[in-house]
């Protein structure tokens, strides 16, 4: 089975494969794009880190 996740995580949690790579995003307003962001992590990378 999975691997034991951590008595402080939530009773249920998403987990996804890891896939090698760069973490890009971009924001469009309307007809026009924002720079381009490339997302740097360390540790875990939540919901909370993601979107707070």
């Amino acid at each position: 089975g999975p691997p034991q996740l951590s008595d402080d995580m939530p009773a249920e949690v998403m987990v996804e494969t890891f896939a090698p790579g760069r973490e890009l995003t971009t924001t469009v307003m309307g007809d026009r794009a924002l720079a381009v962001t490339d997302i740097i992590t360390t540790g875990w990378y939540d919901y909370d880190a993601k979107y707070k």
